[in-house]
């Protein structure tokens, strides 16, 4: 099973329309959307929203390997706005806790470090990724699954020299859309991988018997 966990609808509807999902509940802020081997929640804004958001996708699960993905906009200081990144470490502002996604398989996006903070940065002083969610996805996530099975895909949405003027949620659908496809391709992959590790443990198992 494939979980994405979004904060905005605005970001979330390039994904339900490409993944053809259909909505199966809304509480408050929070909308799950669906289909066989895929689920989105919409968590609303912040870390811990992030996080309950993904413990309520793992209280709905079926007892199969699950697969975690947060994706949404992020700034920083001189990426292009639309430029893709996903996360090869992700640290908390106010914690200094880090988490680092692994993955052997190819997927999309600049390699950048996603730092999450707790109010839209404006000054971006490192090069980092800026966001208000990882941290809180990652440490749920980190809960219920490892290496792998666990990533983080950003699109930015400003820099210092566009501010957050323009970022508006017909703006972010715009930005999200492009990059839909090619995260379709990564989840893929990391089935596909996920697939063929099971299956050869399963193998080994059988052959320990």
């Amino acid at each position: 099973m494939i979980n994405l966990v979004v904060a905005l609808k605005c970001e979330a509807m390039p994904l339900v329309e490409h993944f053809r999902l259909r909505r199966r509940h809304t509480t408050g802020e929070i909308s799950i959307y669906s289909q066989e081997q895929l689920r989105l929640v919409v968590t609303g804004p912040g870390k811990t929203a992030a996080a309950a958001g993904t413990a309520l996708l793992h209280a709905m699960g079926n007892g199969t390997e699950q697969l975690w993905m947060n994706i949404g906009i992020a700034g920083h200081r001189d990426l292009e706005v639309g430029t893709g990144v996903r996360a090869t470490c992700i640290v908390d502002y106010v914690s200094g806790h880090r988490w680092y996604p692994l993955t052997a398989v190819p997927l999309c996006g600049t390699g950048k470090t996603i730092c999450t903070v707790d109010a839209p940065e404006l000054r971006f002083p490192g090069d980092m990724v800026y966001d208000m969610e990882a941290s809180g996805f990652s440490a749920a996530a980190a809960r219920l699954g490892h290496g792998e099975m666990i990533q983080c895909y950003k699109v930015i949405s400003d820099n210092r020299a566009t501010g957050t003027g323009a970022v508006t949620p017909a703006a972010v659908e715009a930005l999200v859309g492009p990059h839909v496809s090619g995260i379709a391709q990564g989840l893929n992959a990391l089935v596909a991988a996920i697939d063929a590790a099971t299956s050869l443990h399963n193998s080994e198992q059988l052959i320990r018997v």
